[in-house]
Parts: structure tokens; C-alpha cells; sequence
């Protein structure tokens, strides 16, 4: 049976200042093995540390269980907006069938810090936990980056100048704070909570809670458990990056279930997703040229389209 691997990046996690060149190289070379089996890998020795995923989360929570009218007042105000609150149902899934799936979740977007960005009054402390994730995922992100440069055969800053504006403008990476409610008794008909799809842009960085429920399709279409291991973060590929290596990344579809034993059903979970996308303009094609199954995309326009096709206000 298929299975996601674990793989120790502490040669070039966060608690390590100035990694060299052979470190981000041999850890690319474990990651891109990873990331060719299924789309998705654990990481361990990540260097983000327990305390600022939890006063993240902690504080998503108290965000998520306040009252209604209180959260409107911060809702995104159109399906194209960038940051604000997005409550349960809002999103409905189009699934290829063409049958409308509601996401029983709630959310909140996150593209930027700037002075222009939407932060509720309270909690108090929701910017700024919130922030500090934010801005250790971004370095995270930038050597994860350099990894895969090296184990696509490219000069370490290839991918890294390709993402200069990560949650900066101009670019549509985002961290997203998610919030599954419990859920009692029998869900409605047509609501899950969240649909089977691959994400848009180039890679993916997970936070999870200690509740499972994410699953990852397999190559041989079953689906496998990606439950929660303490200390780990997961990081899955992306539409975009699939393109660059020509199919050699897939980019794996993906899906959280309502658990079926009621004690985990009636438990609220939560997740912090880092989305992270390449600049705008930046345009995608393959860089492997025995393949001609990608033609070349903008990047700002991937996005978009999928959305498009995706989510239905």
C-alpha cells in the first residue's frame, strides 16, 4: 500500500542560519524522490516551532468561535477578494460532474500584511501570531524553493527569483486559516468538508491539528490516509509545479472527510495552509522538452481560471 514519506530537513530547516549549497542539494534529492512517488511528503526538522503553530492556530480559534454578525463585518467582500473571513457554505464546489458539493468550513484568506490588508480588531493577538507564522513559512518556503531547484538540475535561485514577491503583491500566494465545525448528528446532503481537488499553485505547506481526516489519492486511485504526525508539517505539489517538471511532480488530488465515528465527527478541526504561487507574470512551461502534454501558462492567469471553474458564489 502506497504511503506518505517522512523526510528529516533539519540540514536546512529554520534553526540552521546560512545552510550550504550540498545541504539544500541533499535534501532536494530525498525531497524530489518524495514528491515523484505521490505529490506529497512529511517533513520533520522543518525549525517552525510548536509554539508558533499553536498561538496561530489558538488564535484562528477564538476568531472562528466568536458570533456571526462580528465576523461579517471582516467577510471577503467578493469572490476575487484577498483577505477577510469566508463562512461555512460560501464556497460551493463544482465538481466535474457539474454537481454543486458546499464546504463545510469556514476560512480566513491572508495574501498580505501590508497596509492595505484586512485584520479583525479581535483577537487581539490574531495579526500577530498570524504574521509571525506567515513570515517563518515564507523563509521555509524560499530554501524549499532552493531544494527543488537543485533536484530539477537548475542553479539554486532558479525557482527562488521566479517567487520574489511571496505574500508581497503581485503575486497570489496566501495563508489561509481554516476552521471545520462539529459537526452533529447527519451532515446536510451535498456538504463535505473539503472536496477532492489539487491545489493551484506551485507547493503547498500544511499545519494540521492532531485530527485526521485528510486523504491523498494514490497513483493507483485508492486513497490514503495523511493523519496528522506530532512534530511534522506536509507539504504537497502543486498545478503549476506538475507543469515545470513535465509530470515528474505530480500534483495529487486531495480531500477531507467527515469522520464517520461520532466522537471525531463532533470535534471542531482546524488547519493553516500557506499556498505558495510564483510572481504574476511569471510564465510556467515545462522544462522538460520530451514532453508536450503542458502548454505554457501565466501564472496569475492559472490561478484565476481555476478559481473560475472551481467556486460558484
Amino acid at each position: 500500500m502506497e504511503k506518505i514519506s517522512v523526510v528529516d530537513i533539519s540540514l536546512i530547516g529554520l534553526q540552521n542560519e546560512d545552510p550550504t549549497e550540498e545541504e539544500f542539494e541533499m535534501v532536494g534529492t530525498k525531497m524530489g524522490l518524495a514528491f515523484s512517488k505521490i505529490g506529497f511528503v512529511f517533513l520533520t526538522g522543518h525549525g517552525i516551532g510548536d509554539g508558533v503553530i499553536g498561538d496561530a492556530m489558538e488564535v484562528s480559534k477564538e476568531f472562528f468561535e466568536m458570533e456571526e454578525d462580528k465576523k461579517h463585518k471582516i467577510s471577503r467582500a467578493t469572490p476575487t477578494a484577498r483577505d477577510g473571513w469566508v463562512s461555512t457554505g460560501r464556497e460551493t464546489f463544482k465538481e466535474e460532474n457539474e454537481a454543486k458539493v458546499h464546504e463545510f468550513r469556514e476560512a480566513f484568506d491572508i495574501n498580505g500584511f501590508g497596509e492595505d490588508a484586512r485584520f479583525p480588531e479581535n483577537p487581539a493577538e490574531f495579526k500577530a501570531n498570524l504574521m509571525d507564522l506567515a513570515e517563518k513559512s515564507v523563509i521555509l518556503a524560499q530554501r524549499l524553493l532552493t531544494c527543488i531547484s537543485l533536484a530539477l538540475g537548475k542553479p539554486a535561485n532558479f525557482l527562488s527569483d521566479l517567487h520574489s514577491r511571496i505574500l508581497g503583491g503581485k503575486n497570489a500566494s496566501a495563508l489561509r486559516s481554516l476552521y471545520y465545525p462539529a459537526i452533529q448528528g447527519i451532515p446536510p446532503e451535498g456538504y463535505v468538508r473539503c472536496s477532492e481537488h489539487t491545489d493551484y499553485g506551485t507547493f503547498t505547506i500544511l499545519f494540521q491539528d492532531q485530527y485526521p481526516g485528510l486523504e491523498v489519492k494514490s497513483t493507483s486511485g485508492s486513497w490514503v490516509s495523511a493523519d496528522p504526525i506530532p512534530g511534522t508539517i506536509l507539504v504537497n505539489i502543486g498545478d503549476l509545479l506538475e507543469m515545470w517538471t513535465g509530470g515528474r511532480y505530480p500534483a495529487t488530488k486531495h480531500r477531507v472527510i467527515i469522520p464517520e465515528e461520532e466522537i471525531k465527527k463532533s470535534a471542531p478541526r482546524q488547519s493553516i495552509v500557506f499556498f505558495v504561487h510564483p510572481d504574476n507574470q511569471v510564465v510556467v512551461k515545462s522544462l522538460d522538452d520530451s514532453t508536450n502534454d503542458y502548454v505554457a501558462v501565466v501564472a496569475l492567469d492559472h490561478v484565476q481560471k481555476r478559481f473560475s471553474e472551481t467556486y460558484i458564489y
